[in-house]
């Protein structure tokens, strides 16, 4: 999910909202992902120190990432299956 907030924000503020594991900056933007609902959790804990976030854009993956995840799965699936033959 990236967005701008509305005061700086640190990243140690950042990593102990629940869910966050990464956070990448290029200049006004905020980008951080991690698992759960990051959207809620973000606009919730930093408003409640009175930081707002504007141009929001969350994503749910990318191409990459589920194409990483299917191979994966199918590989495992495979391997699994030749140790029991």
């Amino acid at each position: 999910m990236s967005f701008v907030p509305s005061s700086p924000v640190d990243d140690q503020t950042l990593l102990a909202i629940p869910g966050v594991s990464q956070i990448e900056r290029k200049e006004r933007y905020v980008t951080v992902t991690g698992a759960g609902d990051l959207a809620a959790s973000l606009i919730e804990a930093l408003g409640r120190i009175g930081v707002r976030l504007s141009d929001i854009e969350a994503r749910r993956g990318s191409l990459d990432d589920a194409f990483v995840k299917l191979t994966r799965g199918d590989a495992a699936d495979r391997a699994e299956a030749d140790q029991l033959r």
